[in-house]
């Protein structure tokens, strides 16, 4: 029954009535039915819903769908004809009037799912548009609906249904990437004839061997060597390097996996004598390291390079008359200038040493400098001339050399608080550990209620003096430094004699007890955060103008929960640079961790703690130290690292780029900042996933 159809709600009553009552009376003119006279009354007293439904209910269901077109009612009109059961017209009248979602349902209900689509596919639901137009038959634009639908699966179906199999293949190798299933993908990637996708999808897979293998038969060469790497085939990551061009990265590869004939059959094609000098040296096999730097005649532009790492390994092998000769040699064919100056102060520093500055002097008068390097030349100068003087000074690295007025009279002045004993104020409880200048205890300070490390220093290790300076230098330096990574002083004094610091206690483990419990590198979640720390307290650090010079795991603690937080500790070595910036020996630091320019005795900045941290970054993320500790010191100046995701292929090679540019041996081709180095650090690292627990 029509008044079961809410089609008749929203009848006004106003001006329509003026339309259908004469209406309703003229169809009551032309019938005798007492319904229309009944429908007649109702109109005329304004109950337009109710005459209609009359007529209807009377078998004039024409008459009042007519009625309701005139009166531009056709929604209305086209639920009478839902309500008889004459879809298609329901379906044209709602169609007229843009109701689409009507129109839909009874286009389905007249068995058309064509013309179903197209009022669905007018609403902007394109995926129930597509499975219509599918049920219709009309493939192609159930295809179109589905791609615009972004339904992917549905329409690699029907590119199936239509015989197009390349297009089924990528199109539903598009639908497995979105969906994670990239082996699957790479499938249909491959039946697609897409190759390059195909070796995407296979690396992000985990499948890096086939990956390797596809990218080197597209001859995308730098792509398969990265998906070998993380498949743990070094020579063939290195063959694929080589094929680029990218012989550096590819030889420090193929040293990697041991391949000395590969090796030393390309530097040998290219009569890089150097190279292959470094190669030895990296083999520990210094005699034929020097061979092969012999063949460098002075004529050449890595002349220089090689003569100085033969008179470093000649030195190194306590050879050092023969060492002496060749910086020597050095400078009479190159002559004496800035580009000569690490020569001339290896052979002065050498020279000192053994007691005969007649050879270096000569040539240190010859040099003709301003400025950092000027003022360098000059104080060699003074050092040689008194030489027994200055043998007092150098008996600990690192130690500034006194003032023109303190040299004259001999004597130092300090200004320390002296106290009798120690013990109305601190309760010692531990002895933690003995170095080679001093004792450290663990203290209790009664005074303030903590515990505090207290560094005595040993009487009878340096000279009074520089005893004092060595002591007041590092209370000076560690004072000034007020930083959550950095260790607090907190008093510092005399007491019976005896010099001491005391300082925060750390309550956790040094990174080197970490990394011998660890017994492999460390996560890269956790290196990151490690190294952002200690990058923070070196940057505060190096903007106060001071280095620390010994970064090394023994100068890092951790504590907090989980060992997550970083104290550096030990400035002992380090030096405000606006102190005599010039006066100062480089002799200092950690072999293992030292820089080149700490090595060659030349003036150090705080990129040499750029370079150290490079080193301890290289040793967190592959277990070992860059270079072995044989000839530690000449492997520092000539030989290139090898590449850290040779020894871990977990590492991603972003990051392993970021460590690599921090051991660079020129300083200039370093970070600049050591924040730089952390953010650039934290990035690569996030492209990577930890390596497993060992």
């Amino acid at each position: 029954m029509l008044a079961s159809v809410p089609i008749w709600l929203g009848f006004g009553a106003g001006a329509i009535v003026l339309i259908l009552v004469p209406l309703l009376l003229r169809a009551y003119k032309h019938s005798d039915s007492g319904i229309q006279a009944r429908a007649r009354k109702i109109a005329a007293a304004g109950r337009l819903q109710e005459a209609a439904r009359l007529l209807v209910d009377a078998g004039k269901a024409n008459d009042a769908i007519e009625l309701l077109k005139s009166l531009r009612r056709s929604d209305e009109a086209a639920r009478v004809h839902l309500h008889l059961g004459q879809f298609v017209q329901a379906a044209e009248l709602f169609t007229l009037v843009a109701d689409h979602e009507a129109a839909s349902n009874a286009w389905k209900k007249a068995g058309r799912p064509k013309e179903a689509a197209k009022s669905v596919e007018r609403l902007g639901r394109m995926e129930p548009a597509g499975d219509l137009y599918l049920a219709a038959g009309e493939n192609k634009d159930a295809l179109r609906c589905y791609e615009a639908a972004g339904q992917l699966r549905k329409a690699a179906e029907v590119y199936g249904k239509l015989g197009d199999k390349k297009n089924a293949s990528q199109t539903m190798a598009k639908f497995l990437t979105q969906q994670g299933d990239f082996a699957d993908a790479a499938k249909h990637w491959m039946a697609a004839g897409q190759h390059r996708n195909a070796a995407e999808a296979l690396y992000r897979a985990g499948n890096f061997q086939a990956s390797a293998k596809l990218f080197d038969r597209l001859g995308e060469f730098k792509s398969a060597a990265k998906a070998m790497m993380r498949a743990g085939d070094i020579a063939g990551a290195a063959a694929n390097l080589e094929k680029t061009g990218e012989l550096t990265a590819a030889l420090r590869l193929y040293e990697s996996a041991k391949m000395w004939n590969k090796v030393t059959e390309i530097l040998k094609r290219q009569k890089n004598w150097v190279a292959l000098g470094n190669i030895m040296m990296r083999m520990d096999k210094p005699d034929l390291a020097i061979e092969f730097y012999r063949r460098v005649s002075p004529l050449e532009e890595a002349y220089i390079e090689c003569a100085m790492s033969m008179a470093s390994i000649l030195e190194h092998q306590g050879d050092s008359e023969e060492a002496m000769k060749k910086y020597a040699e050095i400078l009479e064919f190159k002559g004496v200038s800035s580009g000569t100056s690490r020569a001339l102060f290896s052979l002065a520093s050498l020279c000192e040493k053994l007691g005969k500055p007649a050879l270096a002097m000569p040539y240190l008068q010859r040099m003709s400098a301003g400025g950092p390097l000027g003022d360098k030349v000059h104080n060699w100068l003074e050092r040689l001339e008194h030489q027994v003087v200055n043998a007092a000074r150098t008996m600990v690295g690192g130690i500034e050399v006194a003032t023109e007025e303190e040299a004259k009279t001999g004597k130092i002045a300090f200004n320390l608080p002296k106290r009798d004993s120690l013990a109305d104020r601190y309760d010692i409880t531990d002895k933690i550990g003995q170095g080679g200048h001093g004792v450290i205890y663990k203290a209790f300070d009664k005074t303030l209620g903590r515990e505090v490390v207290l560094k005595f220093l040993f009487k009878n290790q340096l000279p009074d003096d520089l005893a004092i300076r060595y002591f007041l230098r590092e209370a000076k330096t560690t004072a000034s430094l007020n930083h959550p990574n950095i260790v607090t002083l907190y008093d510092m004094g005399e007491v019976s004699g005896n010099l001491y610091l005391a300082m925060e206690y750390i309550k956790g483990m040094d990174l080197e007890q970490h990394l011998t419990k660890r017994g492999g590198p460390l996560a890269f979640s956790e290196v990151g955060s490690l190294v952002k720390q200690v990058c923070s307290a070196l940057q505060y650090a190096h903007d106060k103008t001071v280095i620390h010079r010994d970064i090394k795991p023994g100068n890092i603690m951790l504590t907090g929960e989980k060992l997550g937080k970083v104290k550096l500790m030990d400035f002992g070595l380090a030096k405000a640079l606006d102190e005599n910036p010039t006066k100062t020996l480089i002799v200092c630091g950690t072999p293992l961790y030292m820089s080149p320019e700490q090595i060659a005795g030349d003036f150090v900045d705080h990129r040499s703690d750029i370079y150290s941290l490079a080193v301890l970054v290289f040793q967190l993320v592959t277990g070992i130290t860059p270079f072995p500790a044989s000839n530690i010191l000449a492997h520092h100046q000539f030989t290139p690292p090898p590449h850290p995701t040779s020894l871990n292929k977990d590492l991603p090679v972003e990051a392993a780029e970021v460590i690599l540019k921090g051991l660079e041996k020129q300083r200039d081709q370093r970070y600049q900042r050591t924040m730089d180095f952390a953010d650039d650090l934290w990035k690569a690292m996030q492209l990577g996933e930890d390596p497993p627990a060992t």
